[in-house]
């Protein structure tokens, strides 16, 4: 499994950082949208995927009504494109505060995001 460090790119604001990240040497992006702190996912999960999906149509120079974002119980986030194209991968992860999505050109892509302390890590401070 490779590791990578990465900036996450607040979405919108920096999109065309993303971009270049997706159109880079390793095709992936990461970008986050700020959420409410709470535990409800109803709004996270609108706010990512309405990132994700402009994210992805920019990349791909399609229109944003082609590209949908498919999901079911158990299942990852796939991409729907109504015009042929490259496959793209996504991944999606929430906590209170902030939701994440990983954009991958090239293959299948895993994110996970979570709350760290820096009275825990005092290192990182």
């Amino acid at each position: 499994m490779l590791r990578v460090p990465l900036a996450v790119h607040a979405w919108p604001k920096r999109l065309p950082q993303a971009l270049a990240d997706l159109r880079g040497a390793q095709g992936l992006a990461v970008i986050g949208v700020a959420t409410a702190l709470t535990a409800s996912r109803t709004q996270a999960r609108h706010a990512i995927r309405h990132a994700l999906q402009n994210t992805v149509a920019a990349f791909l120079d399609q229109p944003l009504a082609f590209i949908t974002l498919l999901s079911s119980p158990g299942s990852p986030v796939r991409v729907q494109m109504q015009a042929p194209g490259p496959p793209v991968y996504v991944a999606i992860s929430h906590m209170p505060g902030m939701s994440v999505a990983a954009i991958h050109a090239r293959g299948a892509v895993g994110v996970d995001v979570m709350a760290v302390s820096t009275q825990s890590l005092p290192d990182w401070a």
